[in-house]
């Protein structure tokens, strides 16, 4: 003791004892005032005022632990927020970290830090259009506690509003004491859904608070994640108030793009207001692009100036769509909509009147597409659907209307005139699959089509009726009806779903011009007239060669009054008088053709090869003539043999006809001439006898 008396004297080691002793009595009386303030009762009965004039409830485990540097820190253990009912949890807490200004322990609380772990909540959109926490935004009869730090680690929230449910994991929240713009604060979550794989949250900005509200003014969130295995990303910029249990956004701007189409959206929509059971979405602006494939680009906007959306549905009195579709050779697909909607959970979609228009410029083509249609649309889901509408397409009126109700589809189509001349380009990309990809499962169409005209290269075809009927395994046309080739044809048409799709024609026609109808189905026509036709053919393949190897059917002709083309018969006679014996006629000319009253044609065809009898009577010169023969539809390669007679019955004049249809080799039939005969002088004479009696006949009914 007496070590430490010399030191009592020095003025220094006086004041630091004081310092030292005034400290610890200080930092005791701190450490017991706020041990008093935060003992289990006085935490109740704070949280109880904070709950004054609310049914809500907030309990928390007896044992409380406390921290008094770096500040007086309340640790509680298991905090719960009821429901209004005082029981239910309403949200749950594992941990709080309740951080106090130093003077709060003279009674006037301030939270300096606030530290909320593992937080789990349902946040809820009422039928009435509240939140379940709108009463906790009442400020009558309440205790104000001022928050300078709020922290929130693992939060899970589920957030239930307008009819979905978004699940928001790994929540963290950050909020920093408040500066000239308001709070500034920052948050991240995990969002799970149905929807998509992945989806997460980043959102920053500044809160600012005032009597039973609260505003985000500069909310900024971003946001990426997968669905389906596609990426997508975006921001979402807003100025978002709650004040007294309503909602309202204003300027609020979405951006989203999108691996699934190769795209964007920007949507800007002026004001969002909550209005009891719905919110009202003012002045709606978008501009969005995309890509269907690789070769199809798409650009568009959507305005609406108002729309409504509640939990069960979203209605617009007028939108305007406008979608621009490019491809990779620039031609450009042009449709504009203008129309009231209504879409319902239960319900479906309802367009009630629509104005549709579309147009197609192409840069080495005249436009088409060109249409413009006004009609209603209503679609429950994808089984349950009606459409109907009426206009132009190319210039020309047309009506349809079609229905599906569960695996049915009934519809009929009336159109003036159709032009596939310009269409055709698109035809030809899908012969090699040219089955509709829909048609598929259980699905059956029944469709009445009746076409006033329909031009395709070569051909005019008037007055089509028939009934389509389609499966997964078959279209078939029947019956079919048409006026072509100046005459009419009636039968059936059919495709049948297979690798290649295989096709089924049978057709009964009368009064045709044959020639040119001989021309497009077989690449020649040899014989012009008008006749009767009847003809049943089956064919697989994905192009022509494919096509016309495998066909197989039957073909019957009676043509009356025409000429048979590509052969001369009078030509063919002063060749066969001019032969030096060979059998090969020389033929000077191979122009015109040879006219007869009757020719009748009949044949089997068997894979691409047609079997074949002809009979005909000509006129000029008056001969008959029977014929026999084959013909490879596709090579045009033939073997024919022919017998001219002469009407008195007694001479003859066989030929044979050999090459292509297009280049044939003429030459007399010398075996058939000369069976039986052995010295080559015999057959030298039996051919000029067999010329010179057809051509002696010829040269006297010429006289006649």
């Amino acid at each position: 003791m007496s070590t430490f008396v010399p030191l009592f004297h020095r003025t220094w080691f006086r004041a630091t004892l004081v310092c030292s002793v005034l400290a610890a009595a200080g930092v005791g009386g701190a450490y017991a005032a706020f041990y008093r303030y935060s003992d289990f009762e006085h935490l109740q009965q704070l949280a109880a005022e904070s709950m004054t004039g609310n049914a809500r409830k907030i309990t928390f485990d007896t044992q409380v632990e406390r921290e008094l540097l770096p500040r007086p820190t309340v640790i509680l253990k298991n905090v719960t927020l009821s429901e209004t009912d005082g029981r239910t949890p309403a949200v749950t807490v594992k941990e709080a970290r309740v951080g106090v200004a130093w003077t709060s322990l003279l009674g006037n609380w301030t939270v300096e830090k606030l530290v909320l772990n593992d937080l789990a909540t349902v946040i809820t959109r009422e039928d009435d259009g509240k939140w379940n926490f709108a009463d906790l935004l009442d400020s009558q009869n309440k205790r104000q506690v001022s928050f300078n730090r709020i922290i929130l680690n693992n939060g899970n929230i589920l957030l239930q509003a307008f009819g979905r449910r978004i699940q928001l994991n790994n929540l963290t929240y950050q909020q920093t004491p408040q500066n000239q713009t308001g709070i500034p604060y920052a948050f991240s979550a995990d969002a799970s859904n149905p929807e998509w794989q992945e989806l997460k949250l980043k959102a920053q900005g500044h809160m600012n608070t005032s009597a039973g509200g609260f505003r985000f003014p500069d909310f900024v969130m971003q946001f990426e994640g997968d669905e389906n295995g596609r990426h997508f990303s975006g921001s979402l910029v807003s100025n978002v108030g709650f004040k007294e249990g309503h909602f309202v956004a204003k300027d609020n701007k979405l951006v989203v793009r999108t691996d699934r189409l190769t795209g964007h959206a920007d949507v800007n929509i002026d004001n969002i207001v909550g209005e009891n059971k719905y919110l009202l979405l003012n002045n709606i602006n978008s501009v969005f692009t995309g890509s269907l494939n690789t070769n199809n680009r798409l650009n568009g906007t959507l305005v609406s100036r108002q729309a409504k959306l509640d939990v069960n549905q979203l209605a617009s009195d007028e939108l305007t769509i406008n979608l621009s579709s490019k491809t990779a050779d620039s031609d450009n697909l042009n449709f504009t909509a203008i129309t009231a909607a209504n879409w319902h959970i239960q319900n479906g979609l309802n367009l009630p009147k629509f104005q549709l228009s579309t147009r197609q410029d192409r840069p080495n083509g005249l436009p088409r597409f060109l249409s413009d249609w006004t009609g209603s649309l209503k679609v429950v889901n994808e089984k349950n659907w009606q459409a109907q509408a009426q206009g132009h397409f190319d210039k020309h009126p047309v009506a349809l209307a079609f229905e599906r109700e569960h695996n049915t589809i009934n519809g009929a189509v009336q159109l003036a005139k159709i032009d596939f001349a310009n269409y055709m380009d698109g035809v030809e990309q899908n012969i090699d699959n040219p089955y509709p990809e829909w048609l598929t499962g259980a699905l059956v169409a029944n469709v009445d089509l009746d076409v006033g005209a329909m031009s395709i290269p070569t051909l005019e075809v008037y007055n089509i009726k028939t009934k389509l009927r389609a499966t997964s395994k078959e279209i078939r046309l029947e019956p079919f009806s048409a006026d072509l080739y100046g005459g009419h044809t009636e039968g059936m048409l059919m495709l049948n779903n297979q690798q290649p799709v295989q096709y089924v024609m049978k057709q009964k026609a009368s009064g045709v011009q044959v020639r040119p109808m001989m021309q497009d189905l077989f690449r020649n026509g040899t014989i012009a007239g008008k006749g009767d036709v009847e003809l049943s053919f089956t064919t697989t393949g994905a192009n022509r060669q494919e096509l016309t190897e495998s066909l197989s059917g039957s073909l019957n002709m009676n043509v009356k009054d025409g000429s048979w083309y590509g052969i001369n018969i009078r030509e063919l006679m002063k060749a066969a008088a001019a032969s030096d014996g060979t059998g090969v006629l020389k033929l000077t000319s191979t122009d015109g053709g040879t006219p007869f009253d009757t020719f009748e044609f009949k044949s089997k065809i068997d894979n691409g090869v047609s079997k074949h009898s002809s009979n005909s009577h000509f006129t000029s010169p008056l001969v008959g003539m029977a014929a026999k023969g084959e013909t490879n539809l596709y090579s045009g390669r033939m073997s024919e043999d022919i017998n001219l007679l002469s009407n008195n019955g007694k001479d003859t004049l066989p030929l044979r006809i050999t090459g292509t249809m297009d280049n044939p080799a003429i030459s007399l039939n010398y075996q058939k001439i000369t069976s039986g005969l052995k010295t080559p002088e015999e057959k030298k004479n039996a051919v000029t006898e067999a010329i010179k009696k057809q051509w002696d006949w010829m040269r006297e009914q010429g006289k006649k």
